[in-house]
């Protein structure tokens, strides 16, 4: 009679989401898409704790009051800016869509709810800035390689998770005796080629040692976030 849908939980579905996008990771999603849904997860386990007093919720429980606190609950915790906490709110209306197709809950608590994203203005440094950042001296080799490594991306317009699984496999010679890079960007999936222009290559050249070291064939030292 299905009569075991009626005590499905919110947290329990979510905590099967998240073992699945888990073994679908380098597939069908990226590392990063894995880590905010196990972040959003802990935030939802504490607003219930703290709001509610409870380890878990029945599902058919969500409503739009649930999904209203919740945000401002986010926000009150001044866990990041405006677009940073509707993000998280998104990411848990896709559990609910997930309830909603199995017919776990009977209406989408969402319906009526609408993500408010604040438009950003990125900084972009200017020509002077970028020789600057290149010519600076510092101090310390890992932060040598960190500015190596965003010297790197801006010469190429690869993100820093692209750089990361940057292996030689990705470098191809063409007709021109110009090497690029051919690779599939992490967030899209897109196939990108791009000309290594004479400041990556430099960069590059800077770490040969450390490409012919790496397993992998990686050919430059990303230091994690």
């Amino acid at each position: 009679m299905n009569k075991e849908d009626i005590y499905k939980t919110l947290l329990s579905i979510y905590d099967e989401h998240n073992t699945q996008i888990e073994q679908l990771v380098g597939l069908d999603y990226s590392y990063g898409a894995y880590r905010r849904h196990i972040r959003t997860r802990n935030h939802l386990a504490a607003f219930l704790k703290k709001e509610f007093k409870l380890e878990d919720l029945f599902i058919v429980e969500v409503d739009l009051n649930f999904i209203n606190r919740f945000h401002h609950f986010l926000k009150t915790k001044k866990i990041g800016n405006q677009n940073t906490t509707t993000k998280y709110v998104v990411n848990f209306k896709k559990i609910m869509r997930i309830a909603l197709a199995n017919n776990w809950v009977k209406k989408d608590p969402f319906y009526h709810w609408k993500a408010n994203w604040k438009k950003v203005e990125r900084d972009v440094l200017t020509e002077a800035e970028l020789p600057a950042i290149i010519e600076k001296e510092l101090p310390l080799k890992r932060l040598e390689q960190v500015r190596d490594i965003f010297v790197f991306c801006c010469f190429t317009g690869l993100a820093n998770v692209d750089v990361h699984k940057l292996s030689k496999n990705h470098i191809v010679l063409e007709m021109d005796d110009v090497r690029w890079i051919k690779i599939n960007r992490s967030k899209t999936d897109s196939r990108s080629s791009i000309p290594l222009l004479p400041a990556a290559e430099e960069i590059l050249a800077k770490y040969t040692i450390h490409a012919e070291n790496s397993i992998c064939g990686l050919l430059l030292p990303v230091i994690s976030n």
